[in-house]
């Protein structure tokens, strides 16, 4: 007789191969029922029983797929997944507060217990034992964030700029431009958790407390001299490891690098930005400020170039234009200057390299850098890819006159007037600082790339004259409002800035702005541009 399903797969349990033929099955049978009868035999008589055939093996879900019992291995998998839920509900139950005692484990643990495949009666053990055992305590604790070591960088950083009087910023890592409330002030942050408590140490003695930090003993410190202090903390990266351990410090903790001058070098970066950040800039307020990638040449596009929409009939089609080949072409520039503190001023305590001329003012020359590109476009006056000059008859943006001149610019978000442009990957000015092998000295270098152009002189008008009327102004206005595209199209554009010399021409033409009526009738003639410009007075332009 043919088994079935379930005699086979019994038949299989006792060890018959799954896919045996029917003759090879009826051959195991046969041998099966012998050795069942051979052992009922001898459980009569005096004979000792042979081996009681093999148990099935356990119902496990692997087994039960093996078998191809799929029911049975789904019910078998499921019993198995709740089974492993309610043991590792239980150990993290351990971690669970105990009325008013306190958990004999933490919930971390417990987690880590149950991820592993702990057994709740091995969890229970372990909570025990960390309930009645107490730690033997050790002079120092390893492992995690070692917090004298995590904090000692920004305490000395930010301690010497309060020593400094640097105000302290936070920085866009892109831009470097500092933090600024909705009325464009300045943020000032807090200092380092341990700046306060050392920021009237001096700079051998800020060195001390970093050497300390990283594992160096009081006792080898008591004997070192303040330059001694400065050449340890200071000395160059392949010889630190070494002079570190023969001063007892941690080449561990070290990594055989000293970090002083970095923590040095971060101060004055800070301090550096901080003067960029606070240097006056006018150039910022009305030109359009762009990034690129590289330092070749990119041409700048300009809306007013667009061809202009025509007319069109029903059943005609469109008439498709090209911008015009007339863009203006601009490439970065790169501009450099660095600064030096010596181991001597360090060991002097000398900190006029953050300030008095310093850092600081380095910060502010990058930023007037950036002012000088700007107005040397309306200054130069030099000619456009039309091969005519910025301002000029033929542009329809010039009245002659004295050499006093004002300038009126369109608001850079309307028209595209004088671009500004700063490297994509720096788009502040970069310190980059190196100690010097046969000085020990910390030598600092900035670079800073910026260019600027004029992207279209329609937007642009110069008024040599200088004359601030309100006839001389609703001439500046009429002259820009009928600037035209090059297929035509009224642009209808509108000066937003009058840039003129610092002194007494900004005076009169703030007023003039600001009057609400015109200053040059008796009777009161309301002034049309009240209120309706903004009045920047640039000494590049006296």
């Amino acid at each position: 007789m043919k088994p079935n399903a379930k005699q086979r797969a019994y038949l299989t349990s006792c060890g018959l191969a799954t896919d045996a033929t029917d003759e090879q099955t009826k051959t195991f049978v046969t041998g099966l029922k012998a050795e069942q009868t051979t052992y009922l035999n001898a459980l009569k008589g005096d004979e000792t029983p042979p081996a009681k055939p093999a148990e099935p093996p356990a119902a496990t879900p692997a087994n039960l797929a093996t078998r191809g019992d799929t029911a049975e291995a789904d019910k078998a998998a499921e019993k198995a997944l709740a089974s492993d839920r309610q043991r590792r509900k239980d150990i993290l139950a351990l971690a669970a507060a105990d009325g008013d005692n306190k958990p004999a484990v933490s919930l971390d643990a417990a987690r880590q217990w149950a991820d592993d495949g702990v057994s709740l009666a091995d969890a229970k053990r372990l909570a025990k034992m960390a309930k009645t055992l107490t730690p033997v305590p050790t002079g120092r604790v390893e492992g995690g964030t070692d917090r004298n070591i995590a904090t000692i960088a920004d305490g000395i950083s930010d301690a010497l700029l309060l020593r400094a009087g640097a105000q302290l910023m936070t920085f866009d890592p892109y831009t470097g431009q500092a933090a600024r409330d909705a009325e464009g002030r300045i943020i000032a942050r807090k200092p380092g958790e341990r700046a306060q408590t050392m920021r009237r140490l001096s700079v051998p003695e800020l060195a001390k407390h970093y050497l300390t930090a990283i594992g160096v003993a009081g006792n080898s410190l008591a004997a070192m001299s303040g330059e001694q202090v400065i050449a340890l903390a200071s000395c160059r990266r392949d010889q630190f490891g070494q002079r570190l351990r023969d001063a007892g410090g941690s080449v561990d903790l070290a990594m055989s690098t000293s970090d002083f001058p970095y923590i040095l070098a971060d101060a004055m970066g800070k301090v550096f930005l901080g003067g960029y950040n606070l240097a006056p800039s006018t150039g910022q307020l009305w030109t359009r400020r762009m990034t690129a990638r590289d330092f070749k040449d990119i041409k700048l596009l300009n809306l007013s170039d667009a061809p202009a929409l025509q007319a069109r009939a029903e059943g005609q089609g469109i008439t498709f234009g090209t911008m015009s080949e007339s863009r203006e072409v601009v490439a970065l520039s790169e501009f450099s200057s660095g600064l030096v503190w010596t181991r001597r001023a360090q060991l002097n305590d000398d900190l006029g390299v953050l300030r008095d001329g310093g850092a600081m003012a380095l910060g502010a020359m990058a930023r007037y850098k950036e002012d000088d590109v700007v107005y040397a476009i309306l200054t130069a006056n030099a000619a456009m890819s039309d091969s005519v000059d910025l301002f000029d008859a033929t542009h329809a943006n010039l009245s002659a006159g004295s050499e006093t001149a004002v300038y009126a610019a369109a608001a850079p978000g309307v028209h595209p007037t004088v671009v500004t442009l700063f490297l994509e990957s720096e788009q502040s000015p970069v310190m980059k600082q190196e100690v010097q092998w046969d000085t020990d000295d910390l030598k600092v270098a900035v670079r800073h790339s910026v260019a600027a152009k004029a992207a279209c002189y329609r937007g642009l008008y110069k008024d040599a004259t200088g004359t601030a009327t309100v006839a001389s102004l609703a001439a500046i206005v009429q002259a820009m409002a009928i600037q035209t595209a090059p297929g035509g199209a009224f642009l209808n554009l509108r000066p937003a800035f009058i840039l003129c010399p610092s002194g007494v021409s900004e005076v009169t033409w703030a007023q003039l702005v600001g009057s609400s009526v015109d200053p040059s009738k008796t009777n009161a003639t309301p002034n049309p541009f009240f209120n309706r410009l903004t009045v920047i007075g640039e000494p590049r332009l006296n």
